[in-house]
């Protein structure tokens, strides 16, 4: 059994009008709109073209609602253009069709009530989320080692770690040198396997105690890694 074919709706050129009023005072173009609202941006453009003109005869409410959330509106941006049901003539015999009724737009949402809902597809939301996050992680890195090194660099200043005589320049670029890797293996493996930081940790450790580092300020500089990545320092 096929579709039931539904009557065209009439004032369909006065409501795609205001659809694109809407779209144009938000800045959009019809591509804009047709990724936003999940279609082929190829050519997802053309139906939001249609629905503008007029010329899709039966638009559904999921599409407008979906195209008003697009542009930053709701039903009540179009309550006055909102298109009809024309009448219909009865056949002889038959009782007249029952006129459709459009619902009534819901009250505008006030000041600090729920969140609108985001229309971006749910890949595009994911892959945003996923880019914010890896962005956040590297500002936290960067954070860190900077933190780090300033902490480092006032160890070196008050002399606790280093032996008189010392030429502390080259010396502290070889701890400096230890800090960003030390910083990143804590946060990579803190936050995938935290069960092996201590190792991994180790490895960066023991070679450099065997290059001639001093293993004490080595953890001291670990100590402070930790305590910077978690918001501590």
């Amino acid at each position: 059994m096929g579709r039931l074919k539904r009557e065209r709706l009439d004032g369909l050129a006065e409501f795609g009008a205001r659809l694109r009023e809407l779209r144009e005072a938000a800045g959009l173009s019809q591509m804009k709109v047709s990724e936003l609202m999940g279609f082929n941006p190829t050519h997802g453009y053309k139906y939001i073209l249609k629905l503008e003109k007029g010329s899709v005869p039966n638009p559904t409410l999921r599409t407008i609602i979906s195209f008003l959330e697009v542009c930053g509106r709701d039903w009540t941006d179009v309550a006055d253009a909102l298109p009809h049901a024309g009448r219909r003539k009865a056949e002889p015999g038959k009782p007249p069709a029952r006129p459709v009724e459009v619902p009534a737009p819901p009250a505008r949402a006030q000041a600090g009530g729920p969140a609108r809902r985001d229309p971006r597809p749910l890949r595009v939301r994911l892959r945003a989320e996923r880019i914010a996050g890896r962005e956040r992680r590297a500002a936290e890195l960067w954070q860190a080692v900077t933190r780090t090194e300033a902490a480092v660099t006032r160890l070196f200043r008050s002399g606790s770690f280093v032996k008189p005589g010392t030429r502390t320049a080259k010396l502290e670029r070889s701890y400096a040198g230890f800090i960003r890797p030390c910083c990143a293996t804590l946060q990579a493996y803190a936050r995938a396997r935290p069960r092996m930081v201590e190792n991994e940790v180790s490895k960066l450790v023991e070679p450099a105690v065997e290059s001639g580092l001093d293993r004490t300020l080595l953890e001291e500089i670990v100590r402070l890694c930790r305590e910077h990545l978690s918001g501590d320092g």
